[in-house]
């Protein structure tokens, strides 16, 4: 009971949304650190491995704590192994999986710790977690979130492609046409994943292109998500037979759309005038 308390407390002192962040939450994660948090932290979660509150709460604090360059202690410590550990003992807890999954993003995003994951075994955990929870959005987004981040490496990009994870990705777009940042998501991981000609086609032959499309049509107003739905189309076009494919499916017509829908935005501009130009060029057209 004391060491939920104490994870907990942790826990409390910073939001789970980022967008609810303010400086004073920076200044007590500076402070957290300074104390020693993370040591006692990861010593009540290595202790209670099969309490659910601790280990949610365990996350919880991780998760914030990672939320910027500064993770290497964290790793040190061992903090990716105990969210894995959390992961696997409480496969079922939607709010562990995600959570643990968006600390994996920091952890890749602020810290460059990608390699280290998949050494650990996290790939195969992610994975594992959008297979038991299909039907739940916020692992879906986490997990893609993650996947997005771990594939701009390209050796990490292989062994993702290895464990089979498009059918997966394209299914939770499928499943979750509403969730904006689900979305999102899934045309980031399908951008840096279309590298190679027979990734692109095995993406076109599972109908990756209309599933874009339909994710721009949903939302036509995210600039974020049109501007990953356009740079995913550059790349799956890059080779000809694949552009006349997209061709075929109006992507130009909702590429123009989305530059109308958001004026203002010059990173849009930039990457659906990329798009339409080898889709067009690879056509025939000019």
């Amino acid at each position: 009971e004391v060491q939920v308390v104490l994870c907990k407390w942790l826990a409390s002192f910073e939001p789970d949304e980022k967008e609810n962040i303010l400086p004073i939450h920076v200044s007590h994660r500076i402070k957290l650190k300074s104390i020693g948090a993370a040591e006692r932290l990861l010593r009540a979660m290595r202790l209670y491995p099969r309490n659910s509150d601790v280990q949610l709460f365990g996350c919880k604090t991780i998760l914030h704590l990672t939320r910027e360059s500064q993770s290497r202690r964290l790793v040190s410590l061992g903090a990716p192994e105990m969210l894995l550990e959390a992961m696997g003992s409480h496969a079922g807890l939607v709010e562990i999986q995600s959570t643990a999954c968006e600390a994996f993003t920091n952890l890749t995003k602020y810290g460059d710790h990608g390699q280290h994951l998949v050494d650990l075994g996290a790939l195969e955990i992610v994975m594992r977690a959008m297979e038991a929870h299909k039907s739940e959005p916020v692992v879906q987004e986490k997990a893609c979130e993650t996947l997005g981040y771990l594939v701009r490496n390209r050796s990490i990009r292989l062994q993702v492609l290895q464990l089979e994870p498009i059918e997966m990705i394209l299914g939770a777009m499928d499943s979750h046409p509403n969730q904006a940042k689900l979305q999102l998501r899934a045309c980031g991981v399908i951008w840096f994943l279309a590298e190679c000609q027979e990734v692109q086609l095995r993406l076109l032959r599972l109908d990756a292109g209309s599933k874009i499309v339909q994710a721009m049509k949903n939302h036509p107003h995210d600039e974020e998500l049109l501007i990953q739905a356009c740079a995913a189309f550059h790349r799956l076009a890059l080779e000809e037979v694949n552009a006349l494919t997209i061709r075929n499916l109006n992507v130009v017509k909702e590429i123009e759309k989305a530059t109308e829908n958001v004026p203002s935005s010059i990173p849009l501009r930039y990457h659906a005038r990329k798009a339409k130009d080898i889709i067009l060029r690879s056509s025939g057209r000019t």
